[in-house]
């Protein structure tokens, strides 16, 4: 045992205990610490959030201000304006006449405003309609072309006279050089193709399917 620890324990100091009251206190002094780094941590990060918050805002707020100028800008002008009537000249009951107007042609402004927003809805929308029946009519004009060359190639083979067949049906005769009926046809064309429909006038030619004319 050194001098020291003799001189401690003749005090009444236990060297040990000492020992223990340093490690807490070394305990303590890191325990501190870390809660400051971890509340500058906290800090640094909600100015983080506030910054991205308030650039995400920036343009938004550059809108608001610019329309904030321009209407400073009007007031002022209704300012100046105003500055040069004689306001001797005119009675408070002329003052509030004009008043009155000046809020009756801000009232019809705003008006107009809505007016033309609602006309131009209405146009988009009549674009788009437009737009619609302008691809349906490429499709109807498609199926009429595919129709044509179906009846083309029917007249180059025989001729063909039309016939009222009924709602749905495409009905008529098949006739020789001469004029002379040689059969008759009637198609449902709900339930046939132009593929089939040629088929059916292919086999009417080569008598495949003569007879009572019913097809």
């Amino acid at each position: 045992m050194c001098a020291k620890e003799r001189e401690m324990e003749t005090a009444g100091l236990d060297t040990e205990e000492l020992l223990c009251l340093g490690e807490q206190m070394v305990k303590a002094v890191e325990a501190k610490s870390y809660t400051k780094a971890s509340f500058w941590e906290d800090i640094r990060t909600a100015l983080f959030d506030a910054s991205r918050f308030c650039e995400e805002g920036y343009a938004e707020l550059l809108n608001v201000i610019d329309g904030l100028q321009k209407r400073i800008e009007q007031t002022q002008h209704a300012l100046d304006e105003a500055r040069k009537i004689d306001q001797s000249s005119l009675s408070q009951e002329e003052l509030q006449k004009e008043r009155y107007q000046l809020l009756q042609r801000e009232m019809a402004f705003r008006m107009q405003e809505r007016s033309v927003q609602i006309t131009l809805e209405n146009l988009i929308n009549q674009r788009q309609a437009l737009q619609s029946q302008k691809e349906l009519a490429k499709k109807l004009d498609a199926e009429i072309q595919r129709n044509q060359t179906v009846m083309a190639l029917c007249a180059s083979t025989f001729r063909l006279i039309a016939s009222d067949g009924g709602s749905g049906c495409v009905a008529g005769s098949v006739v020789d050089s001469k004029g002379c009926v040689i059969d008759t046809f009637e198609f449902n064309k709900d339930s046939m193709d132009d593929f089939s429909v040629t088929e059916k006038l292919w086999n009417l030619q080569n008598g495949s399917q003569l007879g009572d004319g019913r097809v």
